[in-house]
């Protein structure tokens, strides 16, 4: 016969719907891509019509990995990196104050690398701008 089954009973209390004005989608994955289906950019339209989120089966009909990462049709393909809106800001924020603060020693020559007054440096501009693919664009979260 075998051991005799002992219910478990849980107690459900209800709660209060309590309407709030702040709302919150969360969503994590290695790879996340928001695509719309009335976007179409520079790298051409994903048609979101064909199969299940633009992204069609592989011919082994178990995975969608070589459609979905692959050639040059494929969402990763037709995709753009995110940007990190506080890191963009910084960016621009620091090309503004060398704008402004710049001199040139004679008209025809580039502008020191030092801004006057707020010693912003044309070298850190450059340090930032080498490393923008990692810290202002965020190459797993990618838009069409």
């Amino acid at each position: 016969m075998g051991q005799q089954f002992t219910p478990k009973i849980d107690k459900y209390t209800p709660s209060d719907f309590l309407p709030s004005t702040v709302s919150y989608g969360v969503m994590g994955a290695q790879k996340v891509y928001l695509l719309s289906q009335d976007s179409e950019g520079p790298k051409g339209k994903i048609s979101l019509s064909e199969s299940l989120y633009g992204i069609k089966q592989s011919a082994d009909g178990q995975s969608g990995i070589p459609y979905f990462i692959g050639d040059n049709n494929s969402i990763e393909a037709k995709t753009y990196p995110m940007v990190r809106g506080d890191e963009i800001i910084r960016l621009i924020r620091k090309i503004f104050s060398f704008v402004t603060g710049h001199v040139h020693p004679t008209a025809t020559m580039p502008p020191v690398p030092v801004a006057a007054g707020n010693g912003q440096t044309s070298v850190e501009i450059d340090t930032i701008l080498a490393d923008a693919e990692n810290t202002i664009l965020n190459q797993n979260i990618r838009i069409n």
